[in-house]
């Protein structure tokens, strides 16, 4: 079975080429016609300002208008909105609250402002708590909020590339729209699911959802979804390479657009796939550059920039393959004028212009697209970077003059201080009189807790380590009396097993001496920039050496650098630790996951990252879990060979994470695995 541990560096360079392709051709957005928003955005600001409407009749006229002006001016949208939600917290209209928070993240979503998109996808979620509590809404309601705002988040999550977080919250969505039976949305989901197993590779389930879209869309009879449908069985085709198919599957779409020609953005893409298949596929370059003009033309009378310029990149692409070098130069420069708000779509137009001036014996043009074709890439890997460093720039300023208006109004309080100075003399003095009260507590406490810490050290003693010891010099006693009569096969037996009792205790040990360390204060805690990358390398070839043993699937998903604030020693032990025990409680034939990605952070604070181990092992129940999480009581299992524990492990995880100011968060079913995370 193929290994998923892909580094981006790893990738060859046509390997890159084809996933920027692949990606642009699966994110085209789509656009509406601003002239016909902006009557409708008119009559309903006259609505507001004749109709005199109150409660929730003025509530809805604000949630349409908002939408409405999502479309064309985020800044409008967002005013609109928190109106909006003033009315709706009066009427207790949780319902509409959640739909405005979801249009204030989407307006930031299409500005690529993903820290406060989430924060307000958070929000949304928040209101779905409180319309749980009031009776009024019905279990449909509820679900229909929380799939709703599951999906956004999900979409989010993929502009970002967090493909796995985005899968999570798809799925989530998904489970809601197929337990009520939304067809509609569920096709869209299963394609939103099919383009990010596109993107991860995984064509074989890519492809297992592509096909759920395509028959509840047949189901539904929906000729149009069948066509957004179709247009992710084509990128899986495309993927694979599998030309013959994706060409089916686009003349198909073709044959249904042709009765619908209102649908001039289907259209579009329809005309762009079918140029890409000829090309890529065929090498029919007349086939290609006749219907990317034929897409060029649609997206000239739509007026659509983003659509021009695709079209164009598509067209200079087929000459380029003709040999036409200066049409291709041409049309890549007027793509570029067009529209140079891609990244992904600039790095192909700047190869095609690198490629042709090549041809053409323009050296120094030549040189120069090669600068920009690389500074384009490396601009495009760490977009989602500098999109959240520019917002913390926002924040900061915007941080500082709150700042300095709090320095003005304190320095007016310190004048009003001055008159009651002897108050506040009396009032420290009284505060050191019960701080040193308090701290004679605090003594007490810690002394409470350094014995307790003693004697839990030494019932694991007297008991994890003294009775394996015990078992160990009886079977070796065993061993010593009856070795004359056993074969080798039994002997061999009786050594594997005394050496895995042992490799238990010494697993025990690392864990109790960590523990008390940690427990007893003399664990040193030395945060320092590291890169976590680097520093597991040695960590994930003892963990890729367990799981071969073990016959499991071992993933790793991290980028080369991810720099981290932290004591390097402890969060490697952490995630040791985690993977560790994933590997004991995962089957042969099992999976594991190490997913190290960017996380979120409220807009007042830093970057986070969030690191997850995934296994579909034994799983746990929810009173093991709150164990784990809520006590010190130690929870030990065997693992599916055998293997035994203290329970230790998890515990030493929980503390050393809470020294980080971190907590470890686990989901689990029995039968179904276990993901163990926490973020830092």
């Amino acid at each position: 079975m193929k290994k998923q541990i892909n580094y981006p560096q790893q990738l060859t360079y046509y390997q890159q080429v084809k996933k920027l392709v692949i990606i642009l051709f699966l994110c085209l957005p789509l656009f509406s016609n601003m002239q016909a928003q902006t009557e409708i955005v008119d009559s309903l600001e006259n609505v507001i300002k004749t109709q005199h409407l109150k409660g929730n009749d003025l509530v809805a006229v604000y949630l349409e208008l908002s939408w409405e002006y999502n479309q064309i001016d985020a800044k409008k949208m967002r005013e609109t909105a928190f109106v909006g939600i003033k009315l709706a917290e009066k009427e207790n209209n949780f319902y509409d609250e959640n739909e405005f928070y979801r249009n204030i993240a989407m307006s930031y979503y299409r500005n690529s402002q993903c820290d406060s998109a989430l924060y307000y996808y958070n929000i949304a979620l928040d209101c779905v708590e409180k319309m749980k509590l009031v009776s009024k809404y019905t279990e449909k309601e509820i679900d229909d909020a929380y799939s709703m705002t599951y999906g956004n988040i999900g979409n989010l999550y993929a502009m970002q590339g967090k493909n796995l977080f985005a899968l999570e919250y798809y799925q989530k969505a998904l489970a809601l729209f197929e337990k009520h039976d939304w067809k509609q949305s569920s096709v869209r989901t299963y394609n939103n699911i099919a383009q990010l197993y596109t993107i991860l590779e995984n064509y074989k389930q890519a492809e297992i959802y592509a096909r759920k879209g395509e028959k509840t869309a047949l189901e539904l009879n929906d000729s149009i979804l069948m066509v957004y449908n179709s247009r992710h069985l084509c990128a899986v085709y495309l993927y694979q390479e599998e030309y013959q198919k994706a060409l089916k599957s686009a003349e198909m779409s073709k044959k249904i657009l042709d009765k619908h020609p209102e649908q001039k953005m289907y259209i579009i893409n329809n005309y762009l796939t079918l140029s890409a298949i000829w090309l890529d596929g065929f090498n029919e370059i007349d086939k290609a550059i006749s219907f990317a003009k034929l897409a060029l033309k649609e997206a000239e009378i739509m007026n659509v920039p983003h659509l021009k310029c695709e079209s164009m990149r598509r067209l200079a692409k087929a000459y380029l393959a003709k040999g036409d070098y200066y049409t291709a130069e041409q049309i890549a420069i007027n793509a570029l004028k067009t529209d140079s708000t891609l990244p992904s779509a600039n790095i192909e137009l700047y190869e095609c212009l690198l490629k042709a001036n090549i041809k053409l014996g323009n050296t120094n043009k030549a040189i120069d697209y090669l600068d920009k074709y690389n500074k384009t890439k490396r601009e495009y890997v760490s977009s989602s970077y500098q999109s959240s460093l520019s917002e913390m720039e926002v924040k900061y300023e915007t941080e500082k003059k709150e700042s300095e208006i709090a320095r003005q109004k304190q320095t007016i309080k310190n004048e009003r201080i001055i008159a009651v100075a002897a108050f506040f003399v009396i009032l420290i003095i009284l505060i050191m009189l019960w701080y040193m009260l308090r701290l004679r507590k605090k003594k007490n406490l810690i002394l409470k807790e350094a014995n307790d810490t003693k004697d839990k050290f030494f019932n694991i003693i007297s008991h994890d380590l003294k009775n394996p010891a015990i078992m160990q010099q009886n079977a070796l006693r065993m061993l010593l009396d009856d070795s004359s009569n056993l074969d080798k096969k039994s002997l061999k037996l009786f050594y594997e097993e005394l050496v895995k009792s042992a490799d238990n205790q010494v697993e025990l040990l690392y864990n109790l001496l960590n523990w008390a360390q940690i427990s007893t204060g003399r664990m040193p805690f030395v945060p320092i920039d590291f890169n976590l990358a680097a520093k597991l390398n040695s960590d994930i070839s003892l963990i890729k050496s367990m799981t071969e043993r073990k016959e499991i699937n071992f993933s790793v998903e991290m980028p080369e650098e991810a720099m981290i604030f932290g004591d390097s020693n402890m969060i490697c032990t952490v995630i040791r630790n985690l993977l560790t025990n994933a590997v004991k409680f995962t089957e042969k034939g099992g999976t594991i996951t190490l997913a190290v990605g960017a996380g979120y952070a409220l807009p007042s604070l830093p970057l986070h990252w969030r690191i997850s181990i995934y296994d579909n092992g034994i799983g746990m129940t929810a009173e093991q879990i709150s164990d784990i999480l809520n006590s010190d009581k130690k929870q030990s299992q065997q693992g599916t060979a055998g293997e035994t524990g203290s329970g230790l492990g998890l515990i030493v995880c929980r503390e050393l994470l809470e020294k980080h100011n971190s907590k470890l968060h686990i989901e689990s079913e029995e039968g179904k695995g276990s993901r163990f995370w926490f973020e830092i």
